[in-house]
């Protein structure tokens, strides 16, 4: 239930700043012009997350099969 949680408190801290910029509004430009804003704001607000939570929850930071914190040189 607590990896439940993070995992929904993640999605929601990623996606806020995506929902903020459309709820702003503007002047509409073309689809693909909106699209590369979108996922330039999801990665930027991902990358933001994994720097913030940076080593603290394994099931974030440590996705990879191959993760260095779960071999045998850990």
């Amino acid at each position: 239930m607590k990896a439940f949680c993070l995992i929904i408190a993640y999605l929601v801290a990623v996606t806020f700043p995506l929902i903020l910029s459309a709820s702003v509004g503007g002047p509409p430009r073309q689809f693909h012009k909106e699209l590369a804003s979108g996922l330039g704001i999801l990665a930027f607000s991902m990358v933001l997350m994994e720097f913030i939570l940076s080593g603290r929850y394994l099931r974030f930071t440590c996705w990879c099969p191959f993760c260095r914190m779960h071999g045998p040189g850990a």
